[in-house]
C-alpha cells in the first residue's frame, strides 16, 4: 500500500509539474523514480546472495523453559540490511515426520545484518517433552524505504530436544561434570571413599579375604569378624521401557512417560542420608514473628501455596535436630539427632524453640542471600541479585523495614551448616570438599577497542578459559586516583555498562580473541574513558557475585555444586541452604569487642534480643560467648572454634598452623587495636582461596563499613 501510495503521489507531482511547467518538480520525480528503481534492484540482488541457517542442528531445552537459538544471517553483497523478516514455524511431530497441527507454533522474528555477516536471536518455550523441529520457512528482505522486499524460500530446519525439567539437574549436573572431568563425581558426597575408612565390623563370610579380618576384636571376642571398607561402588541398573502404541503419536503422553522416567531415574542416584529424617529438608515460605522465630507460611509440593518470586522469603524447613559439642581428651566429639537424649547432653536447636519454651518439630533457616523482592525489602529468594554494601548497622534498619523480629541472618544459620557438614563428611575442613566461590577473582580489559555498541566484551582466548558461562560480571571503567584508575569494585563506574549480569555464551572473535556475550539489554562500547585531562580508563570486565538459585539444580537434594565442588567457582549448598556466592556474609547478631592484648570478645544477640550499635549496650544486653586469641595482631590461620549451645553461635578459639590443620580457615584479626567494636564478616569473598571457609573470619572493619562484597 505504501508503494501504490507514493506512485499516486509522483504521478500528481508530475502532473502538476507538467501544467506548470516546472522543471525542478520533473526533476524531483525523476529522482524518486531513479531511487525506487535503485531500491527495487538491490532487493533482487539481495535474494540471489542473503541466506539464512541456524547456528546449530540440534539444540537442548527444558520444558517450559526458554531455549535460546541462534540464526546466522550472510549477507555477500556486504550492503547493510535495516529489516528483515522472518517467517519460523515451531512444531511436534510424529515418529514418522508428520506435523501435529495442533501443536504447530508461528513467530514472527524481526532482525537485520550490519554487514556481511550477523545473527538474530529466537527465544523458544515448548510445553512437551520429546523432539521439536524449528524451520524458517519464508524470510523477508526488505529494501531501505520499505517498498519493496524479496521472499527467499526454501530455507533451514533445525530440532530441539526437550527434557523434562528434573533432568537439568542430571544433565548439567552429573553428566557435565563427567565429559569435563576424568574423576566422576555427582555431587554426592560420601562418608568415605579411603580404603582405609572402616564402614562396618560383620561376622566373617566363605569368600572374605583373611588380609580384612579385624584380628585384634575378633581374639576378644572369639568369633572371625571382617573389617568392611568404604569405596566407591559402582552399580549398573538396567531400564527396559516400553510404550503402548497408541501412545507413541500422541505428543502429551509421550512428554508424561518421559517425565516419569526422569524422576524414575531420579531415584536410582545414592545418597546416603535419603530417607533419614533428619536430613530432609524442603523448600518453603516463611515469616518472621515479633519473637525472632521463623514460621512456615507454605512448603513447596504440599499444596500451591509456595512462591519463589521475590515477594515472600524463601526458607529451607527441616526437623530441629537436637545436638551438643564435647570437649573431650583434646577433642571435639560433635552429635546429631532427631529426639532429645539427657546421657548425651543434647538439647534442641535453638530457634525452633517456641515462646513457651517448648521445641517445635521443624525448624527453618533462609535459602538464600537477600537481594532486593518485588516489595523493595530484602528478601531470600530464587534469581535474585546480592544486594551489596551491607554492614552491621544497616542491617539492622534494612531488617526492621520487615517487621519487629527481622534482623537478618546471624551465626547460627551458619552453625547449622557447619553441624550437617561435621556429622556428614566427618572434617573440620570443609574446603576439601566444598570450595565455593573463593577463587574466581578476576579483572580484564577490553581485548578489542571498538566503537560500536555491542552487548559482547571482548577478551583474549586464555582469559576465556577462566569465565564460566552463566556465571555474572560487571563492565565498566574506574575511577582516577592521581594519574592511575581505580578499578575497585565498589567505584560506582566499574559497573556503569553492566551490574552483576549473566554470561551467556562466550563465541570465537579472531583468532587470538573470543567475544563473551552478556545478558544486558543496550550494547556499549569499549573505547578508553577520559576521567581526567591526563587519565583515560580501560573499559574492564569484573567477575561478581553469583546470583542466588545456582545450587537448585543440583542433583536431586544433594549438597554440593552445579558443576564442580572444588574449582572455586561455584556455589554450594549444604542441608538446601545455598553458601559461598563469592562474597562475605555480615553476621547481623555477631559484635567483637577488642581488647588490651589484640583479642576481641564476641557478644551474641539472643534471639529476641533488639539489636544496637552502643558498646555499652551490646556488653550489657548481649551474651559473651568467647574470646578469639590476639596473636599480637596479626592474622592468623583457624585452628579450632568454640560452640556456645544456646545461642548455636560460635567463635574462633585457637591458632592453627596451616590451611590445612584444624579447620583451615583465615583469621583476618585487624591489627593491634586494644579497643572498639568491629561487625562479624565470614564466609570470605570471591579472592580468599585457601582463607576462605565456612569459618572464615574478618575482624578489621567498624561496625557501620560497607563495601562490595559485604552481603546479607
Amino acid at each position: 500500500m505504501t508503494g501504490v501510495f507514493l506512485i499516486i503521489i509522483l504521478a500528481v507531482v508530475w502532473y502538476v509539474a507538467g501544467i506548470f511547467h516546472s522543471f525542478a518538480l520533473m526533476l524531483y520525480v525523476a529522482v524518486n523514480l531513479l531511487l525506487i528503481a535503485g531500491m527495487y534492484i538491490l532487493t533482487r540482488i539481495y535474494k540471489r546472495n542473503v541466506a539464512f541457517d541456524f547456528d546449530v542442528n540440534l539444540a537442548e531445552g527444558l520444558k517450559n523453559s526458554g531455549c535460546q537459538l541462534r540464526i546466522n544471517v550472510s549477507n555477500k553483497t556486504g550492503i547493510p540490511i535495516t529489516k528483515i523478516r522472518l517467517d519460523v514455524v515451531v512444531s511436534y511431530c510424529d515418529k514418522k515426520g508428520k506435523e501435529y497441527k495442533k501443536y504447530r507454533k508461528n513467530v514472527k522474528l524481526y532482525g537485520g545484518c550490519k554487514g556481511r555477516k550477523d545473527n538474530m536471536d529466537l527465544s523458544v518455550s515448548l510445553p512437551y517433552c520429546g523432539m521439536a523441529d524449528v524451520k524458517i520457512v519464508k524470510a523477508k528482505v526488505y529494501d531501505y524505504t520499505g517498498l519493496f522486499y524479496c521472499t527467499i524460500k526454501p530455507l533451514s530446519i533445525m530440532n530441539i530436544l526437550i527434557f523434562p525439567e528434573v533432568e537439568s539437574s542430571i544433565y548439567e549436573g552429573a553428566f557435565s561434570q563427567y565429559e569435563s572431568n576424568n574423576n566422576i563425581e555427582l555431587y554426592i558426597n560420601r562418608k568415605g571413599s579411603s580404603h582405609d575408612d572402616i564402614r562396618q565390623i560383620r561376622e566373617y563370610q566363605t569368600g572374605d579375604s583373611y588380609r580384612h579380618i579385624h584380628w585384634n576384636l575378633s581374639s576378644r571376642t572369639g568369633d572371625l569378624l571382617i573389617k568392611e571398607f568404604c569405596g566407591q561402588v559402582d552399580r549398573e541398573i538396567l531400564v527396559l521401557l516400553d510404550t503402548l502404541p497408541d501412545d507413541i503419536n500422541n505428543i502429551e503422553r509421550m512428554s508424561s512417560f518421559y517425565d516419569k522416567t526422569a524422576m524414575l531415574v531420579m531415584g536410582f542416584i545414592q545418597d546416603d542420608y535419603e530417607g533419614i529424617g533428619i536430613f530432609t529438608w524442603f523448600n518453603c515460605n516463611y515469616v518472621t514473628n515479633e519473637y525472632g522465630r521463623k514460621v512456615p507460611t507454605a512448603v513447596e509440593g504440599w499444596g500451591n501455596g509456595f512462591k519463589n518470586d521475590g515477594s515472600v522469603d524463601v526458607g529451607v524447613i527441616a526437623m530441629t535436630p537436637y545436638w551438643n559439642v564435647e570437649e573431650k581428651d583434646g577433642k571435639q566429639i560433635w552429635t546429631l539427632s532427631d529426639t532429645p537424649n539427657d546421657e548425651y547432653g543434647l538439647v534442641g536447636w535453638e530457634t525452633a524453640k517456641k515462646e513457651d519454651g517448648n521445641f517445635a518439630p521443624y525448624v527453618v533457616h533462609s535459602k538464600y542471600v537477600s537481594g532486593i523482592g518485588t516489595d523493595g525489602l530484602l528478601r531470600s529468594f530464587k534469581n535474585s541479585k546480592p544486594e551489596r554494601n551491607q554492614c552491621y548497622n544497616n542491617m539492622i534498619t534494612n531488617y526492621q523495614k520487615k517487621g519487629k523480629g527481622y534482623w537478618g541472618g546471624g551465626k547460627e544459620r551458619n552453625l547449622y551448616r557447619i553441624l550437617y557438614q561435621i556429622i556428614k563428611y566427618a572434617t573440620k575442613n570443609e574446603q576439601t570438599i566444598f570450595q565455593g566461590t573463593t577463587n574466581y577473582n578476576f579483572q580484564y580489559t577490553a581485548a578489542v577497542q571498538r566503537d560500536t555498541k555491542e552487548t559482547y566484551f571482548p577478551v583474549t582466548n586464555a582469559q576465556a578459559a577462566n569465565i564460566i558461562v552463566g556465571a555474572y560480571v560487571s563492565v565498566g571503567y574506574g575511577s582516577v586516583s592521581g594519574s592511575n584508575v581505580n578499578n575497585d569494585r565498589g567505584v560506582g563506574t566499574i559497573h556503569k555498562y553492566a551490574d552483576d549480569v549473566k554470561v551467556l555464551r562466550i563465541e570465537d572473535l579472531d583468532e587470538n580473541n573470543k567475544a563473551v556475550y552478556l545478558d544486558v539489554k543496550e550494547g556499549f562500547t569499549t573505547t578508553p574513558v577520559a576521567i581526567s585531562d591526563t587519565v583515560n580508563a580501560p573499559i574492564t570486565m569484573s567477575s561478581m557475585h553469583w546470583w542466588s538459585g545456582s545450587t537448585d539444580r543440583v542433583i536431586g537434594k544433594h549438597d554440593g555444586s552445579l558443576k564442580s565442588n572444588t574449582d572455586g567457582k561455584h556455589p554450594y549448598r549444604v542441608m538446601g541452604i545455598e553458601d559461598a556466592v563469592g562474597g562475605y556474609i555480615v553476621y547481623a547478631d555477631s559484635v567483637m569487642v577488642f581488647k588490651e592484648d589484640y583479642s576481641k570478645d564476641v557478644y551474641i544477640a539472643r534471639r529476641g534480643t533488639k539489636h544496637v550499635t552502643d558498646e555499652a549496650t551490646i556488653k550489657s544486653t548481649y551474651k559473651l560467648i568467647g574470646n578469639i586469641p590476639g596473636n599480637n595482631g596479626a592474622d592468623f590461620w583457624i585452628g579450632d572454634i568454640g560452640v556456645d549451645t544456646e545461642t548455636c553461635a560460635w567463635f574462633v578459639k585457637a591458632v592453627g598452623s596451616s590451611d590445612r590443620q584444624g579447620w583451615g580457615d583465615r583469621c583476618y584479626a585487624g591489627g593491634k587495636s586494644t579497643s572498639g567494636t568491629r561487625e562479624d564478616l565470614g564466609r570470605g569473598d570471591l579472592g580468599n582461596g585457601a582463607a576462605g571457609g565456612p569459618v572464615c573470619v574478618n575482624c578489621r572493619n567498624r561496625l557501620g563499613r560497607t563495601n562490595w562484597n559485604y552481603l546479607g
